[in-house]
């Protein structure tokens, strides 16, 4: 009777397993996952610096995903900062003097530190009477570190991310007056020139000290529109007629401004409802075309669907 030889390198299977490992037949497991543990403080710090970590890095994403996620720019918002600009213009000094305008400046600048000091107050405070405790706790307790550590984060959230918006608004809005201001002087100075040449010219002119500043004062006088527009109605002589001016200007002020919040906020609400019925709630609609070739290899050609928008008659 023959005897059955078998040859394993002839084996399919040891032909499969030579490509494992770089040909070597032998699975290599990395050990750059593996870390080694130390010493027991050292473990206890990173367990404290982890949980640390993971709050104050869950709170920071979450906040500013939060504020940025929330700015829209809308026909209702413009609308709003027209009548605020406008509102501005009608009630600003437009002789204003350049020292005042950096008294302003100053005072919103200085303003800015209580926004600051609420912000820093309340950190410290949910970061050394909550998350550093609840840090300490995960070095002996983990389940019960997770349950503290998501109620202070949730209350320091909450907290935390109303300070941080005013910090926002706050500097941006120090910001837009710092812009404005300085436009507004040069523009000003560029046409008037300012009050030192204003001086000069009048000295050089043989004008006295006295006489200067009368025309300085009378230079800097109080410039409201809406002050002027007041004056202009109360100098009518006619009862009827300065009734009448009077409550037109008013009325005719709150009626604009009424019927523009609902001119637009009808505006979004439709080009709203325009996008929703666009977009399906699984997202844009798209046509997937798979032809085969010759090579039964599959070729995938995705395209947007096309939407003809036909406008109601």
């Amino acid at each position: 009777m023959a005897a059955l030889k078998i040859l394993t390198s002839a084996l399919k299977s040891r032909a499969v397993r030579k490509l494992v490992g770089n040909g070597t037949g032998k699975r290599v497991f990395s050990g750059t996952a593996i870390k080694k543990s130390g010493s027991a403080s050292t473990d206890q710090v990173n367990s404290i610096w982890s949980s640390l970590n993971r709050f104050l890095g869950g709170f920071l994403s979450n906040a500013l995903g939060s504020l940025f996620s929330g700015i829209s720019i809308t026909l209702n918002a413009i609308w709003r900062g027209v009548i605020q600009a406008f509102q501005f213009a009608w009630n600003f000094n437009w002789n204003i003097t350049d020292q005042e305008l950096d008294k302003n400046l100053v005072s919103k600048f200085n303003s800015l530190g209580s926004n600051f000091g609420n912000f820093a107050g309340n950190s410290m405070g949910y970061l050394l009477c909550g998350a550093l405790p609840g840090a300490l706790i995960a070095t002996f307790n983990q389940p019960l570190a997770s349950i503290i550590l998501e109620e202070v984060g949730a209350e320091a959230y909450e907290q935390l991310i109303g300070d941080f918006s005013g910090i926002l608004k706050s500097s941006a809005n120090y910001l837009g007056a710092v812009a404005l201001t300085n436009l507004f002087k040069n523009i000003r100075n560029l046409i008037r020139g300012t009050e030192v040449e204003f001086r000069r010219k009048l000295l050089f002119n043989g004008a006295k000290i006295e006489d200067i500043e009368k025309a300085v004062a009378k230079r800097n006088k109080p410039f409201v529109i809406a002050e002027k527009v007041e004056e202009k109605i109360a100098s009518i002589d006619n009862e009827f007629l300065r009734n009448f001016a009077s409550s037109f200007l008013e009325s005719l002020g709150e009626s604009c401004v009424e019927a523009g919040f609902v001119v637009t906020g009808r505006m979004d609400e439709y080009f709203a409802k325009q996008r929703e019925s666009r977009d399906p709630l699984f997202g844009a609609e798209k046509t997937i075309e798979v032809t085969f070739d010759d090579n039964d290899q599959p070729k995938i050609t995705v395209q947007s669907k096309v939407v003809d928008f036909v406008p109601n008659e």
